[in-house]
């Protein structure tokens, strides 16, 4: 794992972010997403994988609100029945489940297509459908 001198800072912020009001790292997170093309670390063993400062910060986002008792309170309250956070939550679930179990019922029936690379003189890709 490499890391990077983005990478530090932006763990310096998230850390110092526990230590300060809620709002710092609310800031701190949307300044982040503007340094998308950076690596705050690059993770060698899984291929050079980068993980910039917005996702790393977004960690810190969430720990620095779950550790708020105001935070769990509200979010109790969001995920009750008539509030849109129940909606939220359940099509959240809805995109994990199909996104987990779909394709493997869809390949059970044979109706998935795949791609296959056309001969080397051709740079298309046709569909076929498996039977």
């Amino acid at each position: 794992m490499t890391v990077e001198v983005v990478g530090i800072i932006a763990l310096a912020l998230g850390i110092s972010s526990f230590a300060l009001r809620p709002a710092f790292i609310v800031y701190a997170f949307i300044i982040s997403t503007l340094l998308g093309a950076s690596a705050a670390f690059i993770l060698t063993a899984m291929g050079g994988s980068p993980i910039s400062p917005a996702h790393l910060l977004l960690g810190f986002f969430v720990g620095n609100l779950i550790t708020r008792n105001v935070f769990r309170r509200i979010a109790a309250q969001a995920v009750v029945f008539p509030n849109a956070g129940f909606w939220l939550g359940l099509t959240a679930m809805y995109g994990v489940f199909s996104a987990f179990f779909l394709p493997r019922a869809a390949s059970a029936e044979g109706r998935t297509n795949s791609s296959v690379k056309a001969p080397a003189t051709s740079a298309r890709i046709e569909l076929i459908c498996a039977k």
